[in-house]
């Protein structure tokens, strides 16, 4: 994957996931690399390294128009 795009989506499980759509029109579900929130990601040291160091293929892997994609939002602050 060269361009992704870090998102949150439902699968068919109900549940929210966080995941990476490549340009490939894929969503690699980074779950079970204990990756479970985007604050996770953004708040880390450095994302793009948590990201790569993802083993990718080793990942479930859904057709975008097989999940919902999910706003970016977590919570609400205020």
């Amino acid at each position: 994957m060269t361009g992704v795009k870090v998102c949150r989506f439902l699968a068919g499980d109900g549940a929210v996931r966080i995941g990476l759509v490549g340009d490939d029109a894929r969503v690699v579900d980074l779950t079970p690399a204990g990756i479970t929130t985007l604050s996770q990601v953004l708040e880390s040291v450095d994302p793009v390294a948590l990201l790569n160091g993802t083993d990718r293929k080793a990942m479930p892997h859904y057709g975008v128009s097989d999940v919902m994609l999910r706003p970016p939002l977590e919570r609400q602050e205020v």
